[in-house]
């Protein structure tokens, strides 16, 4: 399953929440705990092992993506994930494995995130769901994603999946200027860095 993804800088929260609360249904509220490995020598290919709480439960993630940034013309770039996920019960066992192998962490990641439920309709009048995900990611700032997962390959129909994307980026009001193509990890490799350097 392709993950087809925007992300865009929000400026205004609880402006943003209300027309989400108009538009889509809320689904859950959680924090994410993501720990990224990777090998020294393929330093680009990471596992991730994401610890996700709510109010009501708590679940371990495993996930491969194979990552890619792509522009079907729409002048703006999205992500194209092609994502591999499983569930597991203890993170232990995979985490020692993993750094007995020779893995090291590569990146922390905390999440605040609210979900919301909106069903957009593509060109033929077709059902499209999608994920609003408003989150707060420190220290960045907070970020609205909006994912639709799709099996399309054809570029074709990832184009009009990706304008869809931005439509409903107009339809909660946030500029296009303030889609961010970059991924988080360098977002934070690069906040560490001017972190360190100011001290």
């Amino acid at each position: 399953m392709n993950e087809i993804e925007i992300k865009a800088h929000v400026e205004n929260r609880e402006a943003l929440v209300q027309r989400l609360n108009q538009i889509a249904t809320l689904q859950a509220s959680v924090t994410r705990d993501d720990t990224y490995y990777s090998l020294p020598v393929h330093g680009a290919k990471r596992l991730r092992i994401r610890k996700e709480k709510s109010a009501n439960s708590e679940k371990i993630l495993v996930t491969y993506k194979r990552k890619e940034l792509r522009n079907e013309g729409s002048g703006f770039e999205t992500e194209v994930n092609e994502e591999m996920e499983c569930l597991v019960t203890n993170a232990l066992p995979l985490e020692t494995f993993l750094l007995d192998s020779g893995f090291t962490v590569h990146l922390k990641k905390h999440k605040e995130v609210s979900d919301w439920n909106y069903t957009a309709k593509d060109s033929k009048g077709n059902d499209i769901p999608v994920t609003l995900e408003l989150c707060n990611v420190p220290p960045l700032g907070d970020f609205l994603e909006i994912e639709i997962l799709s099996s399309e390959t054809e570029p074709q129909k990832i184009q009009k999946l990706q304008a869809l994307l931005l439509e409903v980026l107009d339809l909660v009001q946030i500029p296009r200027s303030k889609i961010e193509s970059r991924y988080y990890s360098e977002m934070l490799r690069e906040a560490s860095a001017s972190s360190e350097s100011s001290n």
